[in-house]
C-alpha cells in the first residue's frame, strides 16, 4: 500500500510547514497575516522594522513550538 512520507500542515493559520516521516519540520513559512502585523507597525527605520518583525515572529514561533511538542507527547517523549 501507499504510505504518507510528507504532510503539509498549517498551525493557527499563521505558520505553514511540512512534517516528514521522521517528524522533521521543514519549510516553515509565516502566513501573510503575520507579516501584515509587521507592515502595520509604522517603523521609522529599517532597524526598527527588523526588531518588530523579529519580535512578532519569535512570539508566533514560540507558541508553535510549545504546541508541537505537546501534540507529540511532550518533551519527555522526544
Amino acid at each position: 500500500g501507499m504510505i504518507v512520507n510528507k504532510l503539509a500542515l498549517s498551525w493557527n493559520e499563521s505558520i505553514h510547514f511540512i512534517v516528514d516521516d521522521q517528524f522533521t519540520l521543514k519549510r516553515l513559512k509565516y502566513d501573510d497575516a503575520v507579516l501584515d502585523k509587521v507592515d502595520g507597525s509604522h517603523a521609522e527605520t529599517a532597524a526598527e522594522e527588523f526588531d518588530i518583525e523579529f519580535a512578532i515572529m519569535t512570539v508566533e514561533l514560540n507558541a508553535f513550538i510549545k504546541q508541537i511538542i505537546k501534540a507529540f507527547g511532550g518533551i519527555d517523549s522526544l
